[in-house]
């Protein structure tokens, strides 16, 4: 049986996807060829896509002729899946910082992006209607601005309770991830699988910490206020990151010690990246150390001494970053800002 999931409103062409929705792959079996840690939980429709899609990427020629290059390429992730890759305790449904992701994003070296985009729409009729990915014309418009820097597909993130497939975005982004700030990642791909197929913890939590957002002060509602970097101007203030955000970054710095080894957070790696960018530094900087006044209070639900271990470890990462990583600032600008303006929701 097929269902109707979307029309091109360009074109008037209608998509539909085969039902029961399907998975085609053993998720135990990809498991143990990927290598994935044993804490990383396979609760929700996201967390198992992600692994069957990292499974194809080292298999590709199980895609037969459909593909003509079966030959393996670095793919990453970033954003909450990937957290989820590296932090237990975002995988413990009891831990207070558990949250399930619904988008699923990929960073891939440039060369390889038009190539991992087209591999993702073919997954669907090969491994099972879960995978299916699709562009509509304006996805293609949006993609072709792009030049090979960002990718937009449609795709399947969910199964609603009566079986029927829920819709969504996925990205792919290459060589750099550009939102308020830019945050190179090409390095980072090439070492995709030392770092549990994820962009590593230092530049997640820079994806993260990469948030900022000008609105009016009147607009602090009590909602927004643990997100209150600083007052901008004379009737602004100035939001960072949102409190699944502060989730994410703060699971990091409680998983995670910092030093030098793979499992730690390498503090030299986030200030070398922000020594060559005063823009990126600073909101950087006022988001972290907004953290740890957040960590000040219950806003987060966790203990007294999960709170003291998180907001030590920030302070020290920001201490070391002012002391050592200094940025010049640009002598001149056209504006007041140092960001650019972005829509939340997909950081």
């Amino acid at each position: 049986m097929s269902f109707h999931v979307f029309t091109d409103p360009d074109i008037g062409e209608s998509t539909k996807i085969q039902l029961p929705v399907t998975l085609k792959v053993n998720l135990e079996e990809a498991r143990r060829d990927l290598k994935i840690p044993h804490f990383v939980s396979l609760d929700n429709f996201a967390m198992k896509k992600t692994l069957l899609i990292f499974w194809v990427t080292k298999n590709l020629d199980k895609l037969g002729k459909e593909i003509e290059d079966a030959s393996k390429f670095p793919v990453s992730l970033f954003g909450g899946v990937a957290f989820r890759f590296l932090c237990p305790r975002m995988n413990d449904p009891t831990d207070p910082l558990y949250r399930i992701p619904n988008d699923v994003d990929y960073a891939v070296l440039k060369e390889d992006g038009s190539r991992f985009s087209s591999t993702l729409q073919l997954l669907g009729s090969k491994f099972g209607s879960g995978l299916s990915h699709w562009t509509f014309r304006r996805d293609r418009v949006f993609n072709g601005f792009r030049r090979g820097t960002r990718y937009r597909l449609r795709c399947v993130t969910g199964i609603d309770a009566n079986g029927a497939p829920l819709m969504g975005l996925t990205d792919i982004v290459c060589d750099t991830l550009s939102f308020c700030h830019e945050v190179p990642l090409r390095d980072a791909i090439k070492l995709t699988d030392e770092n549990a197929y994820t962009i590593g913890l230092e530049r997640l939590i820079l994806s993260k910490t990469q948030f900022i957002k000008r609105v009016p002060r009147e607009q602090l509602v009590e909602e927004v206020k643990p997100r209150f970097l600083e007052n901008f101007g004379d009737s602004d203030a100035l939001l960072g990151m949102e409190p699944k955000d502060m989730r994410d970054v703060t699971a990091a710095f409680l998983d995670h010690e910092l030093g030098r080894s793979p499992d730690q957070i390498n503090v030299e790696i986030i200030g070398k990246l922000l020594e060559n960018n005063w823009g990126l530094r600073r909101t950087v900087l006022l988001n972290l150390t907004n953290l740890t006044r957040v960590l000040s209070t219950d806003f987060l639900g966790l203990n007294k001494d999960e709170l003291e271990l998180a907001r030590e470890r920030i302070q020290t990462t920001v201490k070391i970053i002012n002391e050592k990583y200094v940025a010049k600032r640009p002598r001149f600008s056209f504006s007041s800002e140092w960001w650019e303006s972005v829509d939340e929701g997909r950081t």
